[in-house]
């Protein structure tokens, strides 16, 4: 929550100030697909691009849809394994955030390139194959070995 404050200040400093207080007081804190766009958010303005670049996998790997439904792009329901409400698409009707506000038309232009850089389109493929296999998967060791790898995923780019 302290967040969205930052940002309808366009205190990004003081936002950022924040993050680093929550990292060393919650360093586990998984946090919802939100936060963790105002995480990125946050980030971006303050010139940490490669640990906003982070950020925004971390936001897709929390929910597929949302920086989709971010930019403007139509959600397209992915045949995959939702772990509950903050993974689904019906979670982007909540979310705050649009590309279309000024405020974040640089931030619009930015994800639009990161997006479509090898890298991150690498890692969505591995990450929605992933998706699909839990879905599909019912044996409980094989499920955490496909939980764990994508977790190794996220945390290794």
């Amino acid at each position: 929550m302290p967040l969205n404050f930052y940002l309808k200040l366009a205190d990004y400093s003081g936002g950022y100030r924040y993050l680093k207080w929550f990292e060393k007081n919650f360093p586990d804190d998984g946090c919802y697909p939100d936060f963790l766009f105002e995480v990125m958010v946050i980030l971006f303005k303050c010139n940490h691009l490669e640990a906003a670049g982070q950020k925004a996998r971390e936001v897709f790997y929390s929910n597929g849809y949302l920086l989709d439904h971010f930019l403007g792009k139509g959600i397209v329901p992915l045949d995959k394994y939702e772990n509950g409400f903050s993974e689904s698409p019906a979670y982007c009707q909540i979310f705050s955030y649009s590309g279309d506000q000024v405020e974040l038309f640089d931030l619009k232009d930015w994800l639009l390139q990161l997006l479509e850089t090898q890298k991150f389109r690498k890692f969505s493929a591995e990450i929605i194959d992933i998706w699909q296999a839990l879905k599909l998967e019912n044996d409980v060791r094989k499920r955490g070995f496909l939980n764990r790898k994508a977790s190794k995923i996220v945390r290794s780019l």
